[in-house]
């Protein structure tokens, strides 16, 4: 993904609120919505629900005293690997990745939601490596 300025990103957050609320929005855009959490207003039930944040978690972000800022929790991902191909076993091949933020319910139900794939496609993922936003290891 590109560098965008905090302007383009919040056009962009707009435009995604848009084809959420019109029922168009695709997997690709959902899964770009999940990448671009950390810079959804806390409170942005909307937003952060579609992006796979838990409600409960959501729901503290709206609590935030006014005057104060929330903390922001610096958001890390898992990579997880997968082939269309795949459907179980043994895989010797090297297949696609995608990151799946963390703190959701379940990385599986996260991965199906951002892909549109079932997750018998899943080759492998470690949930203890965890990435940031640009793809890069931070444990």
């Amino acid at each position: 993904m590109r560098k965008m300025s905090s302007k383009q990103i919040k056009q962009r957050l707009e435009y995604l609120r848009g084809e959420l609320r019109a029922e168009r929005i695709s997997y690709e855009e959902i899964a770009e919505l999940m990448g671009l959490v950390p810079y959804i207003e806390p409170g942005d039930l909307e937003l952060l629900e579609a992006a796979g944040v838990p409600e409960e978690e959501a729901m503290k972000h709206r609590q935030t005293p006014k005057g104060k800022k929330a903390k922001k929790k610096a958001k890390t991902f898992v990579q997880v690997e997968y082939d269309t191909d795949y459907t179980g076993g043994d895989y010797d091949g090297v297949g696609q990745f995608v990151l799946v933020p963390t703190g959701v319910k379940s990385i599986e139900q996260a991965f199906e939601r951002m892909t549109g794939l079932n997750r018998k496609h899943i080759v492998h993922y470690c949930p203890d490596e965890m990435y940031d936003k640009d793809g890069e290891l931070v444990s």
